[in-house]
């Protein structure tokens, strides 16, 4: 029988807890910021026009969502398939808000909206998980395995998404 040095065991003991908590066998982490700009970010709601993916011509859109009052802001807009988890925070000071994500089957149609309850119908929608509501400050996290394609993380609170909570990631094979 062979027996291994102690350093070596010191070594490995040492080692692999901190391989272990730097993710090495984990999947792909994204952390997701839920922001807003304050008590007043939805008020002009009743005029905006509405910033949903595909819910106007993308210049448009493109041109209102940088005057956007609310949004999802994610550190990675690619990642590789398999599993990943979204890491997301509820950055307001005042407004809980929420993460859904969604496969995208076709860039240039818009989610099935529901105009009077200013939100996705997420059944037909086809969501694939969320992070419920959080209040102000919070965290939480949704762990995926996810195929490549083009995904849409959302906020389906009411009118959220139509002002632009939403952020478009693309999975790589």
């Amino acid at each position: 029988m062979r027996t291994i040095p102690r350093t070596a065991l010191a070594l490995v003991a040492g080692v692999l807890p901190l391989v272990l908590s730097q993710g090495a066998f984990a999947g792909t982490v994204v952390h997701v910021s839920l922001w807003d700009k304050g008590d007043h970010a939805l008020d002009s709601m009743a005029d905006a026009k509405p910033m949903g993916l595909a819910m106007m011509p993308d210049t448009d859109r493109m041109a209102a969502m940088k005057h956007a009052q609310v949004g999802i802001k994610v550190d990675r807009s690619e990642v590789p398939a398999g599993e990943v988890t979204f890491e997301a925070t509820d950055d307001s000071k005042v407004m809980i808000h929420e993460m859904l994500v969604s496969l995208i089957t076709d860039m240039d149609k818009p989610l099935p909206y529901v105009a009077d309850e200013l939100r996705v119908n997420e059944e037909v929608a086809g969501h694939l998980g969320e992070v419920a509501e959080l209040d102000p400050g919070k965290t939480g996290s949704l762990t995926l395995t996810l195929a490549p394609g083009k995904y849409l993380l959302y906020c389906n609170l009411p009118g959220h998404y139509m002002m632009g909570m939403y952020t478009v990631i693309t999975v790589k094979g």
